[in-house]
């Protein structure tokens, strides 16, 4: 019995192993830890319902952006769907950011806006960024604010530094949505050095009209383009569960998804560029698979320690180094538990 236990964990390495030589499944790995250009997502608040198995299962929002809630720091300004948003973005392993709609006129707000975030998250670990949601003209307006002149732009924009720097220990992404307006008009741009989230919706039926849009928020190196407010997704209903609108995101960049802090499921931890740790993360895990098949099809992109990476050690001065897919194979049986090669040794010159 167990030998035949062993000849069935080693025939799921060959065929895993057998199913990377394709690009298709190793991108399909990648997926997993990045999110390419042009994924579409959607953010949600407590004015949707959204049944996530279905969001899952029709695969078309590839991400989320969930509100925590807004303004100061009060149980009452939490956004009532996040927790469960956010629990269900996890069941489902849906990547989601998080977005606070800010009310802040004046230094304790922002300061209290900051506490709200950061209470609301908690260690949820947002892989797709944390924004502070700046638009609201008309209340800025009636409450003493007037970001139409150059005093209430520098106000604005400082009461955004004051919510930003107060997250920067938190080790989240951060960011700021608002309009393309606001971004060129009214906030210092220049001087926020943050994620930018930006608005700007173009009439869809207009192809000219989307793509002078999309280049525009590409030119304010927005990396997030929302660019509808009436999108219509299956499984997004109104609080009352009927058919609703909602805003829909379009990633303008490749965005690379945050690791587990212990390297993964499967992870040995090691010195990092030793044996078997072909990214150099510290870690050696199905991830250093992906990235030396990636490296073996020609990727221009990649780049790996090609010593780490030469776990079978078939070089010579004359022939130096030579990575192949047996060096691959290895790593998946030593995450497989056969030891044929000891990884994670620190390696000697």
């Amino acid at each position: 019995m167990k030998r035949k236990v062993i000849s069935v964990i080693l025939l799921i390495v060959l065929v895993v192993s057998g199913l990377l030589t394709s690009r298709t499944v190793w991108q399909a790995y990648a997926a997993n830890r990045v999110l390419k250009e042009g994924s579409i997502g959607m953010d949600v608040s407590s004015h949707q319902y959204v049944d996530w198995d279905i969001i899952k299962k029709d695969n078309y929002i590839k991400f989320a952006i969930l509100r925590c809630g807004y303004g100061d720091d009060d149980v009452e300004q939490d956004d009532s769907q996040f927790q469960r948003n956010v629990s269900e973005c996890k069941r489902l392993n849906i990547p989601f950011g998080v977005y606070l709609y800010s009310y802040a006129v004046n230094e304790r707000e922002a300061l209290s806006e900051a506490n709200h975030i950061k209470r609301m998250i908690g260690d949820s670990k947002p892989e797709m960024g944390v924004y502070l949601d700046v638009e609201d003209t008309t209340y800025y307006l009636k409450h003493g604010l007037n970001v139409y002149t150059d005093e209430g732009r520098r106000r604005l924009t400082d009461l955004v530094k004051i919510v930003l720097n107060n997250l920067s220990d938190t080790g989240w992404r951060t960011g700021i949505y608002s309009s393309y307006n606001y971004y060129t008009n009214i906030l210092y741009a220049d001087e926020l050095s943050a994620y930018r989230w930006i608005a700007s919706w173009p009439d869809l039926d207009n192809p000219s009209k989307v793509l002078e849009a999309e280049n525009k928020v590409r030119q304010m190196n927005g990396m997030l383009w929302q660019y509808r407010s009436d999108g219509r997704v299956h499984g997004v209903l109104s609080a009352n569960y009927q058919p609703c609108n909602v805003d829909l995101d379009e990633l303008l960049v490749d965005w690379e998804l945050e690791k587990d802090e212990t390297g993964g499921s499967n992870s040995q931890q090691c010195v990092p560029g030793a044996l078997g740790d072909v990214n150099n993360d510290g870690f050696i895990n199905i991830s250093d698979v992906v990235v030396l098949k990636k490296y073996l099809a020609g990727y221009s992109d990649v780049h790996i320690n090609i010593k780490a990476a030469n776990v079978n050690r078939d070089y010579d001065k004359e022939q130096k180094d030579l990575i192949s897919i047996g060096d691959a194979i290895i790593i998946l049986k030593h995450l497989a538990g056969f030891d044929t090669v000891k990884l994670g040794v620190v390696i000697s010159e």
